[in-house]
């Protein structure tokens, strides 16, 4: 235990006062030294507020309303109130003590500041000239030194240029190798902010130094060894196969190196139009980068420089995907609201055992049935299912309005329910004209997507055309599996043809429309002497 200092019988032997002995040493050492230190001490406690009790009163009522708000939970016992309650009280004392804390330290730089100036001024402070000196090999650097040292140099050959900036030799920082936890320390001894070089070390004056020397390592952090830096080169641009090959066999990159197939499936393209056109990735232009040494184990790579502008291509994306973004939405909407609708409509068609729903005499007695049905209770088994279908009509005739026509008249609205589902039609023409809505449908949904997909990826027009030509548009189910086996016999071909077909059509789910067309080549139907449109599960 230290020296005690006034009422509180304070320790100034404490850490946050940096030590009775270091004191005395800023102060100027001696008895007289000790004497100031002292003073320092108290004038640092008499300006600094005083620490914080804890209120009892505050915290039994931080206690006991929040175990009170606790009990007035469901399923609450006094118990587990109480112990919920506890971690208020705790948060309450952890924060006085936090500033109670900080309080102390901020006293111990204050009582340091305060030995400094009680100290007596001295007279072997040296004036320091700001000077730029050039060795005899021609290197320079700039330091801060004394007269006599500028005619040393002088006279050693070096030559010296000096201007009109001076410093004590108190005042100049020099570099001292610290850590973290040592610079805080340092910070509250000498009462100010500590700057760190980039080598990691704390600037200091000499006499600053020597008031924290407990805090210091033997020896100044050497200096950090970084790795080459790359050179950027041209933008990189889209290349044939052959010319990829080539460029990065010119950049040093080896078929076996890891990087290899990343460079190279970045840098080519299948679409012609973009060879010799800029790459964009992550919507902005890429660069080569190389590394300046040329024995550096660094790679080559390639990424957007900094700064670098927004491609016009990219803004011109961002429009189109937009655009594409709203049709999107405006089919999803639609799509959502339709299919369940078509759904409902073709199972009923399908699963109806006659399929005489629908027709030219079912519509025409639909009145009179509902009229016999409602006057003298004669039950009609289709006339429900037909009402149904009647309703589902009704939904279905306002989506067959193009988007944007404005209002629809009576005669237009009775147009669009006689395109898609009408009782005046066979069961089967109703449920083929639902089927190819359903379908067309989904295949514009299909090719909305893959255009957006293609426009991000920067593709030109003539390309995604081409993509989109490459889709299956059609509506209809069609056998492509077989293959004749030249090397088989007629009947071995036939057969396996029918087992193929079997199994190909087995695998529809029920209801798929199979278009059950002529062969080009033998003017074959896929199942002979049926219709041209087969049903499955009809």
């Amino acid at each position: 235990m230290g020296l005690t200092l006034g009422v509180a019988e304070n320790d100034i032997d404490a850490e946050n006062y940096g030590g009775l002995k270091l004191l005395t040493q800023l102060a100027g050492g001696g008895a007289e030294g000790e004497k100031r230190a002292l003073a320092a001490i108290a004038g640092a406690q008499a300006l600094s507020p005083a620490t914080e009790k804890v209120d009892a009163a505050q915290l039994a009522i931080r206690f006991f309303s929040q175990m009170g708000a606790n009990a007035a939970q469901p399923g609450s016992t006094a118990l587990s109130a109480a112990a919920s309650a506890l971690p208020s009280a705790a948060d309450y004392l952890a924060q006085v003590n936090k500033r109670n804390k900080e309080l102390e330290r901020a006293r111990g730089p204050l009582a340091v500041q305060l030995a400094t100036a009680m100290k007596p001024p001295t007279s072997g402070t040296t004036t320091l000239k700001s000077v730029i000196v050039t060795k005899p090999n021609g290197e320079t650097y700039e330091d801060f030194i004394s007269v006599a040292d500028i005619l040393a140099l002088q006279n050693k050959g070096f030559k010296v240029k000096a201007d009109d900036t001076t410093k004590s030799s108190k005042e100049i920082l020099k570099p001292f190798a610290v850590n973290e936890i040592n610079k805080e320390k340092i910070e509250e001894v000498i009462g100010r902010p500590v700057s760190i070089d980039s080598l990691g070390n704390a600037l200091l004056t000499d006499i600053e130094s020597v008031s924290v020397s407990q805090f210091l390592t033997s020896e100044v952090t050497p200096a950090k060894t970084y790795a080459q830096k790359y050179e950027q080169g041209n933008r990189v641009k889209y290349m044939t196969d052959e010319d990829a090959i080539k460029t990065l066999e010119e950049y040093g990159v080896k078929s076996g190196d890891v990087e290899y197939n990343e460079l190279f499936q970045l840098i080519t393209t299948d679409d012609d139009e973009q060879i010799g056109k800029p790459i964009i990735e992550a919507e902005s232009y890429v660069s080569w980068f190389f590394p300046r040494d040329s024995k550096s184990d660094l790679r080559i790579n390639i990424r957007t420089p900094s700064g670098s502008e927004t491609p016009s291509e990219v803004i011109y994306r961002r429009k189109e995907i937009e655009k594409l973004t709203k049709i999107e939405l405006d089919q999803s909407q639609v799509a959502n609201e339709l299919f369940p609708v078509l759904d409902s409509a073709m199972q009923l068609l399908l699963n109806d055992k006659d399929h005489d729903i629908t027709g030219g005499f079912q519509a025409t007695t639909v009145p009179i049935r509902n009229f016999l049905t409602s006057a003298f209770g004669i039950p009609s088994s289709d006339l429900v299912q037909q009402k149904y279908l009647e309703a589902l009509s009704n939904q279905l005739g306002p989506k067959m309005r193009p988007v944007g026509s404005g209002s629809t008249s009576d005669m237009e609205f009775k147009a669009y329910k006689q395109a898609i589902l009408s009782l005046d039609q066979p069961a089967m023409a109703n449920y083929l004209t639902m089927y190819s809505l359903y379908q067309r449908t989904k295949n514009a949904q299909e090719e909305l997507q893959l255009r957006k997909q293609l426009i991000y990826e920067g593709k030109g027009q003539k390309y995604i055309q081409g993509k989109l030509d490459e889709l299956d548009k059609g509506i209809y189910e069609k056998f492509t599996s077989f293959a004749i086996d030249p090397d088989a016999n007629t009947a071995t071909n036939t057969a396996r043809y029918i087992q193929e077909r079997k199994d190909w059509f087995d695998s529809l789910p029920n209801g798929t429309v199979v278009l059950n067309a002529q062969d080009s080549k033998t003017g074959i139907k896929l199942f002979p002497n049926q219709d041209t449109f087969i049903i499955k599960g009809w």
